[in-house]
């Protein structure tokens, strides 16, 4: 759910950077948030999902009370998540 809402969050903001040429420069900190989310977008959907519960501040529990995973493997997929979306990141030169 949070991964269309923000999809679309960022469809809106491009729009809008492309329509209004007098916007300032992207600042360091937007760079990275779009760098951010175009590696999680490359990740497989159950990477995906879980990287954004996390980014939605839910606890492992409550991420595992959504996925249905237990406790220690949310733990242990997320880490591999973070791993793989580092390696995906630095090879984009992010």
């Amino acid at each position: 759910m949070t991964w269309r809402r923000s999809v679309r969050y960022h469809e809106k903001t491009d729009e809008l950077d492309a329509a209004s040429p007098a916007a300032p420069p992207p600042d360091n900190k937007y760079a990275r948030t779009r760098a951010l989310y175009a590696g999680i977008r490359e990740l497989p959907e159950a990477d995906r999902s879980l990287l954004l519960l996390h980014l939605d501040e839910l606890s492992y529990r409550e991420i595992a009370d959504v996925t249905g995973l237990s406790e220690s493997n949310v733990g242990a997929r997320l880490t591999r998540a973070r791993k793989k979306l580092a390696m995906l990141m630095k090879e984009n030169g992010s």
